[in-house]
């Protein structure tokens, strides 16, 4: 009756929030990794010169925009609520 349907609708919420913060741990991480990676990249075009080395960079920056965005899509699906 109407007790179960306010009690599904309790742990569907709870999922839910439980799904969301997930989703977010995850994208914290992948963030945190493709920063490392960016930083590691972005010391070895130091060891390069003049157009190379801005050619390095933009490449190590660029990286780092799609591990971002790639990881907020991630969290944006996987935090989308399940409807039952």
């Amino acid at each position: 009756g109407e007790q179960q349907a306010e009690a599904d609708q309790q742990v569907a919420s709870a999922s839910n929030e439980v799904r969301e913060e997930t989703a977010a741990a995850r994208y914290d991480v992948a963030v945190e990794k493709a920063e490392a990676e960016h930083k590691i990249a972005s010391e070895k075009c130091e060891a390069l010169a003049g157009a190379e080395q801005e050619a390095c960079k933009e490449r190590a920056d660029a990286n780092l925009e799609m591990a971002k965005d790639v990881a907020k899509r991630d969290r944006d699906a996987a935090a989308a609520p399940v409807n039952r």
